[in-house]
């Protein structure tokens, strides 16, 4: 009987050893899966902030062709302006030129 009683004994005890690791287990497991879903939520997130990364990205290489664009029309217009500026030089010229010439006439008359 007490080889009974002892064995029971011994059954009771492993059975508590058992839970006691099948707890351990089931705590280990929790906190496992609360870090992996926590892993999981932590990837979305940075997916997330990789997808605003590049949209903002996409925006900023947009707006620095924009900007490109802008100054190249810029630089057209300077262009052109300078082209016009030149032209209104070489009229200039050309009207002193003239002038000259008018007013060397307008002395030879006065000499006649």
């Amino acid at each position: 009987m007490s080889g009974i009683l002892a064995d029971a004994s011994d059954f009771s005890n492993g059975t508590s050893g058992f839970l006691a690791d099948v707890s351990d287990f089931s705590d280990s497991y929790e906190r496992i899966s609360g870090r992996r879903e926590r892993s999981f939520a932590g990837m979305s997130e940075f997916l997330a902030d990789a997808s605003d990364f590049s949209v903002g990205m996409s925006e900023i290489l947009a707006d620095a062709s924009d900007f490109s664009d802008g100054m190249s029309g810029i630089l057209a217009d300077v262009s052109d302006l300078s082209n016009d500026m030149s032209e209104i030089l070489a009229d200039a010229s050309d009207l002193s030129t003239d002038m000259s010439e008018f007013l060397a006439d307008a002395s030879d008359l006065s000499k006649i």
